[in-house]
């Protein structure tokens, strides 16, 4: 058995970029793990939201019959990127919609989770600089 792993060189949102392309694809798009009733996407976790941000972003999201709501912005708000790859795909989405300049509510909103990702590295990277300072000296060494 052979098995290859075709279009890892492309980020997530380059294949979506892609995919938006391909009208049909992107009409019946199914993302969502959840089972829910009658629906192919929940619309709600953090993997609809991102896809339906990405979709919106390339201007193709009305067409995506399979995402039955609108994209709740104060929703996608809660799941900032956290990871560098996942930082890379929110900052692609920007610059597509900043290159594309009609959708400011969407173009703010990716602003705030990449300006609050960087937050949290921030704040993460201080807590294990100060977590290992504490250790240190509990182990009776100075800094």
């Amino acid at each position: 058995m052979e098995l290859v792993h075709d279009g890892a060189e492309a980020t997530r949102f380059e294949k979506i970029e892609v995919l938006a392309a391909w009208r049909a694809a992107v009409r019946n798009l199914r993302v969502c793990w959840q089972v829910v009733e009658g629906k192919y996407n929940c619309g709600q976790c953090r993997k609809c939201l991102w896809t339906m941000a990405f979709l919106r972003a390339c201007g193709v999201l009305d067409e995506a019959e399979s995402f039955s709501q609108p994209l709740d912005l104060k929703a996608l708000r809660r799941y900032p990127p956290e990871k560098l790859d996942e930082y890379a795909r929110y900052a692609q989405a920007l610059a597509a919609v900043e290159r594309r300049g009609s959708d400011h509510e969407l173009a703010e909103c990716l602003r705030e989770g990449l300006e609050r990702a960087r937050d949290l590295r921030r704040t993460e990277q201080w807590v294990g600089k100060w977590a290992r300072r504490v250790a240190r000296l509990r182990m009776g060494k100075r800094s």
